[in-house]
């Protein structure tokens, strides 16, 4: 079994190989970010790759789609049933109005109606004083 000090000397082999090479070469790139990890993985007795990283990442970066894709449509949902209450409300107010209007008019009607059978009262009440005073003067004469 290689120990942690055979895993440092080894890395630290690589480290100087790939120093030697192009900034931006073939192999140098390929090893960007590996040297991170590996030094990671011998101080936290870890054995993570790079590929492993980049499946986590892609996994993630599945899930936060998914879920986008769920919330788009939530969000469509959603702004359908805005749209809805939004005519629902326009329909409510108009109703409103109408009601309103209407209950102006009864309430007129009711207004003609009181006086209207304010003035039949007093029109039986003044009829039944000249039916007494007629049948009070036929008694008389």
């Amino acid at each position: 079994m290689t120990t942690k000090a055979q895993e440092r000397e080894a890395l630290q082999k690589i480290a100087e190989i790939l120093s030697t090479l192009d900034a931006d070469g073939y192999v140098r790139t390929a090893f960007d970010g590996v040297l991170d990890i590996a030094e990671t993985n011998i101080e936290n007795d870890w054995a993570c790759s790079l590929k492993e990283r980049l499946d986590s990442a892609m996994a993630e970066l599945n899930r936060f789609r998914t879920a986008n894709i769920d919330l788009c449509d939530t969000l469509q949902t959603g702004r359908a049933r805005i749209a809805e209450l939004e005519e629902q409300l326009v329909q409510a107010e108009a109703t409103i109005e109408d009601l309103s209007r209407s209950n102006q008019r009864l309430s007129a009607e009711v207004c003609n109606g009181s006086r209207e059978l304010e003035n039949a009262q007093h029109r039986i009440m003044m009829l039944k004083a000249d039916l007494y005073d007629y049948m009070t003067e036929k008694k008389e004469g």
